[in-house]
Order: C-alpha cells, then structure tokens, then sequence
C-alpha cells in the first residue's frame, strides 16, 4: 500500500546513515498491493527509466521511476530475495529492478500474476474484485503464468534448520559477504 513507500524510504535513509555497503530486499512471500506503490518502491532504487507497462483494452500506460528514490546511486549494490509467494506488485518491483540491472534477484520462481485488479465494495458488505488490465516488465515481458525466473536460483529444501535462510545467505554471498 502507500505507506510502504514512506516507510521503506525511511528505512534506506536510516541504513544509508548507518553506513550501509549494500542492500538485501526480501519480497519473499509479498502478496503485492497497489501498482502506484510498487511504483514507489522500485524508484526508491532507480531514479529514471520504464517500470512497467499497462495495457488496457485499447491502449498502453508507461509507468517510470519518479526519481526521488533514496537508494538510487548503482554503486550500492542491491540483491532482491523472491519466491512462489512472491506476487502481483511485488513482481512488478523485482522484474523492473532485474531488467534494469539495478539489482540481481535471487530465490525461488515467483507466483506469476500480471493482472490489474479494482475493488468495488457493494451495499451488502460484499465486495466485487474484478480484473481490468494486465501489466507487463520493461522488456514487455509478462510473469503469467509460470512466475519471473530469478536470475540466481535457490532450491530451498523442504526442511530447514531454525536459523537457516539458504536464500539469505546465497544473497550475502553474491554481496562478497
């Protein structure tokens, strides 16, 4: 949602103020939201360029970075965590981060959903999701429905040891930690 936006800024500023060599984003089981915040989110990592498309009936709305972001500088290395639980806006951020070449996604194939989805609350207290339009990578690549391909994949088995994140520390590695 948009509060996600100010309080990931938040958090970049604060970790950048600590002294912050790079930048591990975990959107492992992310379910997505609005795509006006993950337009918030991934320009907090790129200052300029194509997000993202939507593509309506009889046309295209471009959806770029808003530069205004607080870890835009390409010298701050940055690794994106995802997964099956990893969806709708969520995939749009790790996808436009990957295609960019701001940063590296590593994990699992996400959960492939590219739609547009609007929420109508009816009288009964019901409510009426329907789908509208679909979005698409900067490359007009969609995710549906196999999910994005990260571009370092992490079979996590199916039983892990408390404390251990294979992901995580696959992530640490590619950062030279």
């Amino acid at each position: 949602g948009e509060e996600a936006i100010g309080a990931l800024r938040a958090a970049l500023d604060a970790l950048r103020a600590e002294g912050a060599r790079a930048i591990v984003f975990d959107l492992r089981d992310n379910p997505g939201g609005f795509i006006n915040a993950a337009q918030g989110v991934a320009s907090q990592f790129l200052d300029e360029g194509l997000l993202f498309t939507v593509e309506h009936d009889d046309s295209v709305d471009e959806w770029y970075a808003t530069g205004d972001g607080a870890a835009t500088d390409a010298s701050l290395p940055l690794v994106v965590l995802v997964n099956r639980g990893t969806a709708s806006a969520s995939e749009i951020v790790a996808a436009a981060l990957s295609e960019s070449g701001r940063a590296r996604t590593v994990g699992e194939r996400t959960f492939g959903k590219n739609t547009v989805q609007v929420w109508t609350e009816l009288p009964d207290g019901g409510g009426l999701r329907l789908t509208t339009d679909r979005w698409f990578t900067p490359g007009h690549g969609s995710v549906a429905p196999r999910g994005l391909a990260p571009d370092v994949v992490v079979e996590v088995p199916d039983e892990v040891a408390p404390g251990e994140d294979p992901v995580l520390e696959r992530a640490i590695q590619l950062l030279g930690g």
